[in-house]
């Protein structure tokens, strides 16, 4: 390597610290020690700016506005929003902000429901973020994404399977199953719909056809491992990327 070469190296590693160091972050986590590790990790051993904590989506959504953030590090499991909803409406209200997704459930459903949105990064909270959040982070700002191992295998996995349930089923079947995991019965599905009950059942048998499932008690299970539905430490449902039904 040449003098000029070098000294163009050195500069560029110098600029891209100097950018790093003004790099400004917001986190959205609902769990508040996590949140609390995160922020002091960000500031103290990575050298980022948390311009913002938040514990909900609404603060977050108000937060993230009046900040315009340059990296916005997003928990799915909000407990007043989803958060991939969250991420469509940061999508449109700050196109600049790039959102890197920390979320401890890697599961199919909410894999493929974050085809919906414009993320740069996923990060597996519990196996991920000590060790790869800092590069995570460096790569996204450089225009770059990241992605962990565990969200690139359950993409090729899913997209490789024929029985993938997104497959198998319509948008509209995806959305009765989705109501019929929280225990909604057909009655209660069609007022949600604006259907006719006799509508939310023919719906009802041809999602068990289509997935070879035989009872509804089968279905709710299918459900839960499918990743729609996760029960909370207190019993309550929660919708993979945080939609709580209650």
């Amino acid at each position: 390597m040449d003098l000029d070469t070098l000294s163009l190296a050195t500069t560029t590693i110098d600029s891209l610290q100097a950018n790093m160091a003004s790099l400004r972050v917001a986190i959205v986590e609902d769990m508040q020690c996590f949140a609390a590790m995160l922020q002091e990790f960000c500031k103290r051993y990575w050298e980022l700016a948390v311009i913002s904590v938040s514990y909900d989506g609404a603060s977050a959504l108000q937060c993230i506005r009046e900040t315009q953030p340059d990296i916005v590090l997003l928990d799915l499991c909000l407990p007043d929003i989803d958060g991939i909803t969250l991420a469509q409406k940061l999508n449109h209200l700050v196109p600049a902000s790039r959102i890197i997704v920390v979320s401890g459930n890697c599961c199919d459903f909410q894999i493929h429901r974050l085809r919906e949105v414009k993320i740069h990064g996923y990060l597996n909270k519990f196996s991920d973020v000590l060790v790869n959040l800092k590069s995570a982070v460096t790569q996204v700002y450089q225009g770059d994404y990241y992605f962990s191992p565990c969200y690139r295998e359950a993409q090729r996995r899913l997209r490789l399977s024929r029985n993938a349930f997104f497959k198998l089923l319509s948008d509209r079947q995806l959305t009765i199953l989705r109501l019929i995991a929280q225990a909604l019965t057909d009655g209660e599905i069609a007022a949600q719909l604006n259907i006719s009950a006799s509508t939310a059942q023919t719906h009802r048998r041809e999602i068990m056809h289509k997935l070879d499932i035989h009872s509804t008690p089968k279905l709710m299970h299918y459900a839960m491992e499918l990743g729609i539905y996760t029960v909370k430490p207190k019993g309550r449902m929660v919708e993979a990327g945080g939609f709580s039904p209650v």
